[in-house]
């Protein structure tokens, strides 16, 4: 069964959820395998609203995300909340100055597993010439239950900074349950002001390292250049990895 025609389970029909992940499930106002959301129904705060068995695999598809960049689509959407209630909506286009500051990422997670979180530019420093494709935003992993706050950071969040010029690029949330406490003691630890670490990350290779497998939930967000990522470099040091 390819992810295009994944069709998600009813959350009661799910034994791999316990009784806390089905009430969270309800409470967000998701059902499904992993928040798929329900035909008819928005979630809170309105996401995704009206859209009726999002089929997420033509939005990575689309996109060129699959199989480009990963194998299989994930197979729900993650809700991805920034301040002001900037939803990420399936390559809704954002601005920089709307994404300067670590969102809140949520998906339907099993409360007793653990999960790891990427967040992805494959289009640096343009999709036309992907030279620094892929360069990792984030990198969370042992990730308890949905608390991204609580898991181990390797790569702390960078906001997005596309250059001038180089058109819109893609920038995507992956989330990926782990079969058991990865040893991530190989990764390095990025600070939010270092760029050099980031850069040729390969979401693939490190998935296949990691045993992670599929990923369990995402979404992506676009943007381009404009007048606030020069504000936003003077931030940081002089670089041309990004």
């Amino acid at each position: 069964m390819t992810s295009t025609n994944y069709r998600p389970m009813i959350v009661t029909q799910c034994p791999a959820l316990s009784a806390k992940a089905k009430a969270d499930a309800g409470r967000l106002g998701w059902t499904g395998l992993g928040c798929a959301p329900l035909a008819g129904r928005q979630f809170r705060d309105g996401f995704l609203a009206g859209r009726m068995q999002v089929d997420i695999g033509q939005f990575f598809a689309e996109h060129d995300i699959v199989p480009v960049l990963i194998d299989r689509a994930p197979l729900v959407f993650a809700k991805v909340v920034y301040r002001a209630k900037k939803l990420v909506d399936a390559g809704k286009e954002l601005q920089p100055v709307e994404v300067r500051e670590e969102p809140k990422v949520e998906w339907c997670a099993d409360p007793t597993a653990l999960y790891t979180l990427i967040m992805l530019d494959p289009d640096s420093p343009s999709r036309m010439e992907p030279w620094n494709r892929e360069f990792a935003h984030w990198l969370v992993g042992n990730i308890p239950g949905r608390h991204v706050e609580q898991g181990e950071t390797m790569f702390q969040y960078m906001p997005v900074f596309p250059r001038a010029g180089s058109g819109c690029h893609r920038y995507i949330f992956l989330i990926f349950r782990q079969h058991c406490w990865n040893d991530y003691a190989a990764v390095p630890r990025v600070s939010s002001k270092n760029r050099t670490p980031r850069i040729r990350f390969s979401t693939r290779d490190f998935a296949y390292r990691y045993s992670l497998g599929t990923p369990v939930a995402g979404n992506f967000f676009l943007a381009q250049y404009d007048d606030y990522v020069p504000v936003l470099l003077s931030h940081y040091p002089d670089s041309n990895d990004f």
